[in-house]
């Protein structure tokens, strides 16, 4: 049986075609900023199709990212990956365009082609257009200057040094901005609830992170309901940030407060056995 092309089920973006194709190039524009990097890109790949003559990289430099583009801009394509996979990394395909690699590498061509001081004038405006068509990283909220070695937030390089035990894994419940840190430190720091929970879109469920991170059912946390989930779930820490209000205190169930990391207090469970 034959259906019109429009008449498929497109669910990426819409229910017809025109929403997913306008879909496709709202995410394009928002993962190329400004576009003028993109713009740059382009230019370079241009060059190679004229200029690159060794065939290994002509299909590394000009036609794979050719063929990656056409595919994410292809409706039928999004459509696919909506209907095998999760629709929110459709973009991430666009990850896979050597960006990077494509213009330093016709940079590099274009300074081995020119001789004395215009190759230092050729390197001063190629930097030129790469600062200005690029964006200061630390203006997004999701960057920042690394701390440590371990590019993740010190305090929680603290935390987990202090409640770690040689030999054996510990469970912990962290606040909802930490957990995604935790474990790209140590592995020996099991988490009561992973970022999965906190993605409102995946309604995942989790008992310790409703009345630890939610305060159910009140909308503030109390300290009896926290002790108790935690014990059923077999967690042996409670990192508790400070400046949040709790009602009752956990040194009344059975959690001793053992050391404070910056704003966050670290309680242990007297019945874990662990000290």
């Amino acid at each position: 049986m034959l259906y019109s092309f429009n008449n498929f089920p497109f669910r990426l973006f819409g229910d017809n075609v025109s929403e997913i194709w306008t879909g496709i190039l709202q995410l394009y524009r928002d993962y190329t900023g400004t576009g003028m990097l993109a713009g740059v890109f382009i230019i370079a790949v241009g060059v190679l199709v004229y200029l690159e003559k060794d065939k290994d990289r002509r299909v590394l430099l000009v036609l794979m990212p050719i063929l990656v583009f056409v595919l994410f801009l292809f409706p039928l394509f999004a459509w696919a990956v909506n209907r095998y996979a999760e629709s929110e990394i459709y973009y991430r395909f666009l990850w896979l365009l050597p960006v990077t690699v494509v213009i330093a590498y016709v940079g590099t061509k274009i300074l081995l082609f020119v001789r004395g001081w215009h190759r230092i004038v050729a390197a001063i405006l190629l930097c030129c257009i790469i600062t200005v068509c690029g964006d200061y990283a630390y203006d997004n909220e999701y960057f920042s200057k690394a701390e440590n070695a371990y590019h993740v937030p010190q305090v929680v390089v603290d935390i987990c040094d202090e409640i770690v035990i040689e030999g054996r894994e510990v469970r912990a419940v962290f606040p909802a901005d930490l957990v995604q840190y935790v474990r790209q430190y140590s592995p020996y720091v099991c988490l009561a609830f992973g970022r999965d929970v906190t993605v409102d879109r995946w309604n995942l469920y989790n008992d310790v992170y409703e009345i630890f991170e939610l305060g159910l059912p009140n909308g503030i946390t109390e300290a009896q309901l926290l002790s108790d989930v935690c014990r059923s779930n077999e967690v042996h820490y409670v990192i508790w940030d400070s400046d949040r209000e709790m009602i009752g205190n956990l040194a009344d169930f059975g959690f001793t407060m053992i050391s404070t990391v910056g704003k966050y207090d670290i309680y242990i469970d007297d019945k874990a056995g662990l000290r």
